[in-house]
């Protein structure tokens, strides 16, 4: 974690209560700093955007740099935790790639039209609030 701290402990981080995600509640910014200091003893994650530090640094893998790809890049998120977080089951509005840099990460895929039969906690897509 040095190493996070020592190039990005300024950095302004988006935070989620609980490690249970509950889309009805705002999370906090901190920095990446306070956000390492707390994550390994409170119920909480790191879920937010990369910062342009964070982007220079953190690069896509090579097969991706090729075809334009990165050009179609709309979002990059990075999340943090120290485990057991869980999503809420939800539709993304953009195409995901997901990396995995350390631990395990299981994806439940539902075919579209058994939407109505599962049906997800929160339908409504969107980014969380968050507050100072």
């Amino acid at each position: 974690m040095g190493y996070l701290r020592e190039r990005f402990g300024g950095e302004e981080v988006n935070v989620e209560h609980k490690k249970k995600e509950n889309r009805s509640e705002t999370g906090f910014l901190t920095n990446m700093a306070d956000y390492l200091d707390r994550y390994e003893g409170e119920d909480i994650y790191m879920v937010s955007p990369l910062t342009p530090a964070m982007q220079r640094e953190w690069l896509l893998p090579q097969l991706l740099l090729c075809g334009g790809f990165t050009q179609n890049l709309i979002f990059s998120y990075a999340w943090f935790s120290n485990g057991g977080t869980k999503s809420v089951l939800h539709t993304d509005a953009f195409d995901n790639l997901h990396c995995l840099v350390s631990g395990v990460k299981e994806f439940v895929m539902i075919e579209p039209s058994y939407i109505d039969i599962v049906g997800p906690e929160h339908k409504t897509q969107g980014l969380l609030q968050y507050r100072r």
